[in-house]
């Protein structure tokens, strides 16, 4: 037989069977048609079973495949890659946007509050000719608004402190010093509105976000402490670590992430995780106490004392957090193509106004920088950073 007849039976190479016919010293002879002829014996052991040659142009046109295939996944990545891109730059623009219009709006403020003054001084000026001016100081409150804004030398009543402060004299005590009810009514809602706000971003910063330090600490505290480690074990090991790490819209990359994730999770956690959506929403009751006692426990005896009126508002807004936190938190998360096709229309409405798009833009602010935007009740962060920030200033000098 050839040596391509050989090398089919033994399942090598014609080459290997040449080099193999010369070491064994097998009998060869030329052939009538110019190939050699090998006799091999019939004990010759055979190597491996015979296999067919691979066919080249099938191989090469799997490959092709294969490439081309590939190609299509690096063409989609890029697109893909394009759009988040277009996206972060998208939401640049709208806080970029919205910061304007809050600088816009406050040039507006101190505008009309410049009008007010000179309104006010006109006022006071045609008053001068018939008698000397008191400053607004009658009553408890307007009393000390009056000697804060006015100061007397001379006889003479003259204004002190910036415009802003006296605009917002004259709308909440008026002209004539004394708080009228529809100032009080704003003064104690905007301190119901900031009582648990303030305690939100407080809580949020010291227990879910809270160092090392004050972990450890945590350990002495009984149950309380073991509340507040699974607060921050749910909150930042959870819901700011193991997901949204791609975006800030996408939970999980893939199911294999979330396989993972439940595999490290075993017993009571994993249930109440599970109950939570990974740290995305609130569900036990012991985690909406957190958010509703402290602001209940300090405003009812507030306003049942100050402003029963508005009892029923501090309430309200005492639960505000908490409503915020279980409801529109989730929603945070969510594209607006996921919003766009959902049936709830309470949702698609909501997502709409330019409210709800600043305190995404806000929240997710928190997510690329830990350390700023507690806030769901935006609010307090602005005034507790304006506190310490005047403390740090005060303690420097």
């Amino acid at each position: 037989m050839t040596y391509g007849e050989a090398a089919v039976r033994l399942g090598v190479t014609p080459e290997a069977v040449r080099r193999r016919a010369f070491r064994s010293k097998w009998s060869r002879q030329p052939g009538n048609d110019g190939r050699t002829r090998v006799r091999m014996p019939d004990d010759a052991p055979v190597t491996r079973s015979p296999t067919a040659l691979p066919d080249t142009p099938a191989l090469v046109l799997a490959l092709e495949a294969h490439i081309a295939t590939l190609k299509t996944d690096i063409e989609r990545m890029t697109a893909e890659l394009a759009g988040e891109r277009a996206a972060r730059q998208t939401d640049q623009e709208q806080l970029a946007a919205a910061r304007a219009a809050a600088d816009r709006a406050t040039a507006e403020l101190v505008e009309l509050a410049r009008r007010l003054a000179t309104i006010a001084e006109t006022q006071t000026s045609a008053e001068t000719a018939e008698a000397e001016p008191e400053p607004p100081r009658r009553g408890k409150l307007g009393r000390a608004w009056g000697w804060f804004v006015f100061t007397r030398s001379g006889g003479v009543w003259t204004q002190q402190g910036s415009k802003l402060i006296v605009r917002i004299y004259l709308i909440i005590v008026g002209p004539h010093g004394r708080i009228s009810m529809d100032g009080k009514a704003v003064i104690f809602f905007i301190v119901a509105y900031l009582i648990p706000s303030a305690w939100e971003s407080i809580a949020h910063r010291l227990l879910l976000h809270a160092t090392t330090q004050e972990r450890v600490r945590w350990r002495q505290w009984g149950w309380l402490g073991q509340l507040f480690r699974l607060a921050y074990f749910y909150h930042n090991r959870i819901h700011h670590s193991r997901t949204y790490r791609r975006d800030l819209v996408t939970q999980f990359t893939d199911a294999r992430e979330k396989k993972h994730l439940d595999a490290a999770l075993k017993g009571e956690i994993a249930k109440r995780l599970h109950a939570n959506c990974y740290g995305t929403t609130i569900s036990a009751p012991w985690e909406a106490i957190t958010y509703v006692a402290v602001p209940l426990i300090v405003s009812i005896p507030v306003f049942a004392f100050f402003a029963p009126s508005l009892l029923p508002a501090s309430v309200l807004l005492s639960f505000g957090p908490y409503l915020l936190t279980k409801y529109v938190h989730p929603l945070l998360h969510i594209s607006g193509e996921e919003i766009a096709v959902t049936r709830r229309k309470l949702v698609r409405i909501m997502a709409m106004t330019p409210a709800f798009r600043y305190l995404q833009i806000y929240h997710h602010q928190h997510h690329r920088n830990e350390n700023c935007h507690f806030n769901l009740m935006i609010g307090a962060d602005w005034i507790i950073l304006f506190f310490v920030r005047s403390f740090t200033h005060f303690a420097a000098k």
